[in-house]
């Protein structure tokens, strides 16, 4: 039997968007700051590059993005076909982790909180070797009951509408469903 574990697509993007480009709360008089100043640099110019939004100069100059912007720049660079030459925080798992169709299953959730049990499963051989954990944080792991709900609550239509349309052929791709949160 295969496995492949994939976190709720929606949940992983937000926790993207909050570990790498949002802004922090504005500062009367000045300019918008990235929460996550170390990585932003790094990732916003990239994202708003192959969304292609605006002048490369100004592209070049942004240090963090808000949410809608954020999504509908990820839903553009979608459309135009590039996904898969976005930087692996943002990439459709599908994409770098196919889905292994026969004999298969998905777990579907938290890596950080699946991989350790997985790694203690005895007996079982492993296609890439032992299961270890390279990297973890916890930027979500406060939703435990329904990460959807959780996370897609208090977000605008226009941000909901650009996440579910993105990630629908993530979720097809494991064969399952869209979340119901999408079809409001």
């Amino acid at each position: 039997m295969r496995v492949t574990v994939i976190r709720y697509p929606i949940s992983r993007y937000l926790s993207a968007f909050r570990s790498k480009v949002a802004c922090c709360p504005e500062v009367k008089g000045l300019p918008p700051r990235s929460c996550a100043a170390d990585k932003s640099v790094e990732f916003v110019p990239k994202l708003l590059e192959l969304a292609r939004y605006g002048p490369p100069r100004k592209r070049q100059n942004a240090r963090c993005l808000h949410l809608e912007d954020f999504a509908l720049a990820l839903r553009a660079i979608h459309d135009h076909g590039d996904q898969a030459s976005i930087n692996n925080h943002f990439i459709p798992q599908h994409l770098r982790c196919p889905p292994v169709l026969r004999n298969s299953g998905v777990l579907l959730g938290n890596v950080s909180e699946l991989t350790p049990a997985l790694a203690g499963l005895t007996g079982y051989e492993f296609a890439g070797g032992r299961i270890r954990v390279a990297h973890t944080h916890s930027t979500l792991s406060q939703i435990k009951a329904n990460p959807l709900q959780a996370t897609l609550a208090g977000i605008s239509a226009t941000a909901r509408g650009a996440l579910c349309s993105l990630s629908r052929p993530e979720y097809s791709a494991y064969n399952l469903s869209l979340p119901r949160e999408c079809a409001l």
